[in-house]
């Protein structure tokens, strides 16, 4: 009997003990943190809580994860290697939630698993405004009749994959955090394509500037190896069949 429990549910009616957490409450885009440093506190803060919370109740946990941490290094990206040099406020609370993660599991016994997400797209994306996806922006824009704006040339690229991979990938997660213990898995397609593929397929018309933000990073793509090896899965949606569902 999990004694902690027993008594929690007596006397703190309200306490509520979950059979996993899977933490994707965190700020996501690094120009927020550019804005308001203060959110690389307010993250960590928030997770060190969460991480003591599934310590004390052992609660499994699939943790959220940026492929931004592993730049500026040459891709491919690969997940076995995770000596990192994070550039900005937003990489830099991933990669620490990582490392965080990671100790506790060595010391506590927390089961873990830490998903690193490339470029996820998909529809509804409304709500993320400025902060969509560079593919889903295009999309509104070609709906639009607008142009939409590529920094440099256009061949820098992305791994894009389709949110219901990832959501697979979330799913797979929960259903083997316990036998795997804590790993550190991408969640890509091991795929890259420049924004110019991309606007020719979309048929967007674009504009080139070539004013780039601070630490852009110019190409991303994930080895997928883990994944298909720890959780049995590889992505199912093509890039042509993902920007076909977005319109």
């Amino acid at each position: 009997v999990n004694y902690r429990r027993f008594f929690k549910s007596i006397y703190e009616p309200n306490y509520v003990v979950y059979d996993y957490i899977v933490h994707l409450g965190m700020y996501s885009s690094s120009p927020m943190y550019k804005e308001d440093p203060g959110l690389f506190d307010k993250v960590l803060n928030e997770y060190h809580a969460l991480l003591s919370r599934a310590y004390y109740d052992k609660i499994p946990l699939i943790v959220t994860l940026t492929s931004s941490m592993y730049h500026p290094r040459k891709v491919p990206w690969s997940d076995r290697d995770l000596r990192m040099d994070p550039q900005d406020l937003y990489s830099l609370s991933r990669y620490f939630i990582m490392k965080l993660t990671e100790v506790y599991h060595r010391l506590y016994r927390v089961k873990a698993v830490c998903l690193i997400l490339f470029s996820v797209y998909g529809p509804h994306e409304e709500y993320k405004g400025s902060y969509a996806n560079c593919l889903t922006q295009m999309i509104w824009k070609k709906l639009l009749d607008e142009e939409f704006t590529i920094y440099g040339d256009g061949s820098q690229t992305r791994d894009f994959i389709y949110v219901d991979d990832v959501v697979e990938c979330y799913m797979r997660s929960i259903e083997r955090v316990k036998e795997i213990g804590f790993d550190v898995i991408n969640v890509g397609t091991g795929k890259e394509y420049s924004f110019n593929e991309i606007a020719k397929k979309i048929g967007v018309k674009v504009r080139y500037t070539y004013k780039f933000p601070e630490n852009y990073i110019y190409r991303t793509r994930a080895i997928i190896t883990k994944m298909k090896e720890v959780l049995g899965y590889y992505p199912r949606v093509n890039i042509n069949e993902g920007i076909d569902i977005c319109y």
